[in-house]
């Protein structure tokens, strides 16, 4: 068995939603495909994602061993470069955003393939570094789907449109208005 040494260092830009925003680009003009382009533009300015010249700097000062020239990065398909997992002891991902967005396919795969005992770090564009179990994971998966649905603006919105009329009503019967 080959001894477990080196650190392996992962950046992908992660997509907001990114089957819906391939699809989209395809169909530019259609209503459907500019909505979810927009929603994902919202989404993501929103995040206050990092560069990737501030991800390798934050890398480089969090681990002596980091050389921007070995970092894999992730293309826009998802698929991990080819990497030799029994060399490899830590998994180091460079999460550009507070948590990882976009980045669920490239999760699935390091933890399918991982040999057991390899460590799984998350570094975020707000320099939190973080040890990823599946459980962990689960719960960032969670508030990635929170953030990417934007559920609590949207209960926000359906609550103001259903109370608005009837504080306006009860403004009315007490002739304030």
């Amino acid at each position: 068995m080959a001894m477990k040494s080196a650190t392996v260092f992962v950046f992908h830009d992660g997509k907001v939603y990114p089957s819906l925003e391939r699809w989209s680009r395809q169909r530019p003009h259609s209503v459907l495909g500019r909505t979810i382009l927009k929603l994902s533009n919202h989404v993501r300015i929103g995040q206050s994602t990092r560069s990737r010249e501030y991800m390798e700097t934050l890398a480089q000062s969090l681990f002596p061993e980091f050389q921007a020239s070995a970092k894999l990065t992730v293309g826009e398909d998802g698929f991990l470069p080819q990497i030799d997992w029994q060399r490899t002891s830590e998994v180091v991902l460079l999460w550009p955003d507070a948590n990882g967005m976009g980045w669920r396919h490239i999760e699935n795969q390091v933890f399918r393939n991982a040999p057991s005992g390899t460590r799984i770090t998350a570094v975020n564009g707000r320099r939190r570094r973080l040890a990823l179990t599946r459980s962990r994971l689960a719960g960032l998966r969670w508030k990635r789907g929170l953030e990417k649905t934007l559920a609590f603006e949207l209960a926000f919105t359906v609550a103001f449109v259903l109370i608005t009329p009837v504080l306006i009503l009860s403004d009315f019967a007490r002739r304030r208005s």
